[in-house]
């Protein structure tokens, strides 16, 4: 019975650099994420809500393969980190644009602020970390 290549190929192990960065990811994510939840869902529009949920759970399975040393986890970091800095950024740092906006008021209190950077600084690295495991050489 033929093998494919795909299937005898090694489980990838990624570099200590994008574990730690998922784990700094994930530590980013679950701030943001309760602090949502002390500030309440209500002020959320339903899209930014549902947008935020899907994003959310693709970054929790990406942390999770990358963690579990899938052979995409490189690629997968580059996509979810950076992808998921950028989104948080415009649904909260910029002005009001449309219902996907989650504006930070300028009465917003540090944890907030705190907790929307440290998601922003996590998608970031997990994304850098992500392009650094794709480069050849040591």
């Amino acid at each position: 019975m033929a093998t494919s290549a795909a299937a005898t190929r090694p489980r990838h192990v990624p570099s200590g650099r994008l574990r730690l960065a998922a784990w700094v990811f994930l530590a980013g994510w679950v701030l943001h994420n309760t602090d949502h939840l002390r500030r309440g869902l209500a002020v959320l529009t339903p899209e930014v809500l549902w947008l935020g949920s899907l994003s959310g759970l693709a970054s929790v399975v990406v942390i999770g393969l990358t963690l579990r040393g899938s052979r995409h986890a490189p690629e997968l970091a580059v996509a979810t980190g950076f992808g998921m800095a950028i989104g948080v950024a415009a649904v909260h740092l910029l002005p009001t644009w449309s219902v996907f906006s989650d504006a930070l008021p300028a009465t917003a209190d540090a944890i907030t602020w705190i907790a929307v950077l440290a998601e922003i600084m996590g998608g970031v690295y997990f994304g850098w970390a992500g392009l650094r495991a794709l480069a050849p050489g040591p």
